[in-house]
Formats: C-alpha cells, sequence, structure tokens
C-alpha cells in the first residue's frame, strides 16, 4: 500500500498533534520548567568578546535574542529581570555599533516593582554607551535625563543633558521645557530662566508664547517658595525641629529677604502657607518642577 503526499501530511499533523498534547500535559516537565534556578550564569562581556573567534556579530544577535526570551520569561518576574542588562552589556561589547540594543536596553532594563524603580543604574550604563556612540539620537538623551533625573534624583544632571538632544534631528519641542524643569528641580534656577526666556523668544507662535510665559511665572513661584522653605529650614534648626505656626510668622519673617506680607506670587497673590505641613504654596500657579518629581533632591 503506497501513501499519497496528502495521506503523509495527516499523519504527520496526527504525529504532531499527539506529541503537542503529551507535552501539554506532562505535569513533571512543567514542574521542572518551574523549579530551574532564577539566577543564570552569564560570562563576562570581554570574555565572550574574546571567545567570539570572528563571529562577534552572530553572538551579538544570539544574546540580544536572549534578551528577548528573558524579558519575556514570567519567572523572572520575582527578581525584577535583574539580570536583563547582562545581556545588553555582552551585545554592546560585541557590537558597539547595534543601535536598537541601546535603546530598547535603556527602556526596558528599569523596572517598577510597585514601590520603587530598579536597575536603574545598570539601564543608565546602558544609555551612556549608547548617547557617546550616537550623540545624534534624542531617543537615548532622553531616556538618560529621565533615569538621571526622576528615577536617580539627579536633577542637574538630567537637565543639562537635554539641551544637546533638543538640538538633534526630529526631536521634539518639549525637551528645552523638560530641560529648564530639572534645571530649576536641581536648584539651577538661573540656568532654568535663561533657558526659558530663549524660549520665549525663539516661540514659533503666540499661543506656545503664553506657554511659555505662563511657565516663566511659575519658575518665579519655585523660586520664592525656595527661599521660604530655606527659611522654615532655619527656623527649624532653632527651634528643636518645629516648623513654624500660623501665629509664628512674624517671628519667621527675620529669616526671609522681606516681610512675609510683601512677597507676593507674579499673579500679585500672597503665598498661602500650611503650618500643618509647614509648606507653601502659590493660590494660582504651580511650581516649575517635572512631571512626577515631587520632592527637592
Amino acid at each position: 500500500m503506497r501513501f499519497e503526499p496528502p495521506a503523509l501530511g495527516f499523519v504527520a499533523l496526527w504525529l504532531a498533534g499527539i506529541g503537542w498534547n503529551v507535552t501539554s500535559f506532562d505535569v513533571k516537565h512543567e514542574r521542572e520548567l518551574e523549579e530551574r534556578p532564577l539566577i543564570l550564569s552569564l560570562p563576562r562581556p570581554e570574555v565572550v568578546k574574546f571567545g567570539s573567534l570572528g563571529f562577534a556579530a552572530a553572538l551579538a544577535d544570539l544574546y540580544w535574542i536572549g534578551a528577548s526570551h528573558y524579558f519575556g520569561e514570567p519567572r523572572f518576574k520575582p527578581v525584577n529581570y535583574f539580570q536583563l542588562h547582562e545581556y545588553f552589556d555582552i551585545v554592546n561589547e560585541l557590537a558597539p555599533d547595534f543601535h536598537e540594543p541601546y535603546y530598547y536596553g535603556g527602556a526596558a532594563i528599569p523596572w517598577n516593582t510597585g514601590k520603587e524603580w530598579v536597575n536603574v543604574e545598570a539601564a543608565v550604563a546602558v544609555l551612556r554607551r549608547g548617547a557617546a556612540r550616537f550623540p545624534n539620537d534624542w531617543r537615548l538623551i532622553f531616556l538618560l535625563a529621565s533615569d538621571l533625573g526622576t528615577s536617580q534624583g539627579d536633577c542637574l544632571a538630567g537637565g543639562r543633558l537635554l539641551p544637546g538632544a533638543a538640538e538633534a534631528p526630529h526631536s521634539p519641542a518639549h525637551l528645552l521645557e523638560l530641560s529648564a524643569r530639572y534645571l530649576a528641580m536641581g536648584g539651577a534656577l538661573e540656568q532654568a530662566d535663561a533657558l526659558t526666556d530663549t524660549m520665549i523668544e525663539t516661540a514659533p507662535d503666540e499661543n506656545t508664547k503664553e506657554v511659555m510665559k505662563k511657565h516663566k511665572e511659575e519658575l518665579a513661584v519655585e523660586r520664592d517658595i525656595r527661599s521660604l522653605e530655606a527659611a522654615v529650614e532655619s527656623y527649624r534648626n532653632s527651634h528643636g525641629g518645629t516648623g513654624p505656626s500660623s501665629a509664628d510668622l512674624k517671628d519667621f519673617e527675620v529669616l526671609l529677604p522681606r516681610p512675609f506680607d510683601q512677597l507676593r506670587d507674579p499673579h500679585g497673590d500672597r503665598y498661602k502657607y500650611d503650618a500643618v505641613t509647614s509648606t507653601f504654596s502659590s493660590l494660582t500657579l504651580d511650581r516649575f518642577r517635572p512631571f512626577g518629581v515631587k520632592k527637592t533632591p
């Protein structure tokens, strides 16, 4: 009896179906997968490069695929994918001109546990290498500035990186604004002020100019509240760690450059004082700081 090709195809599909069913219900195999170690033994990047024997590009592709598999494996989630950067370190070493791993590594390596961001330092290392290799890629610089400013609290470093990214081809217009916010958050208020003036002068339309002028007002609020916060800290140091109550504001005034009643925001409104939290705020304007960053470094 001779099998025709269609019959052979049916038999092959039937055998494949049996094999799939067997592996699908192989509980022992599933348990073995779950019990595999969560810590992998990956070689150092320089060791892989030394042993590549002329096949560095091919090995870079293999580790690039390996990074995708690692990040897509749910069993590594409990350890926050903490070894993901090791794959990208190897890929960067083997193929330093391979562009995409810098970007995707920088974006994927930081992991939010629900309480905090982890693996950020490893992501910063990948992004620094990428930004040095591809200085005209604004995306790499933007991710690096965001990690430094928002995740690591180094707003000054993040703010100083972004003007360079803003000059790169096809970069979005908001990078200079974000730079000014980071600079203000990092305490470089004069630099932030000068950058905001530049954005007002070079605004492409009246609507953008009005938005920048509002940011200039918010920057003035930031400067005033910074001076008030510094005065509160001095008051605490001389009063056993206790902030001034509403009734103590007269005594508190001696620490200010001018009387509290004379301090006004750009709209002419007095600053509001919360005696419970010892904080100040403007009734009509927000403070000039990056979105998502609340605490002053």
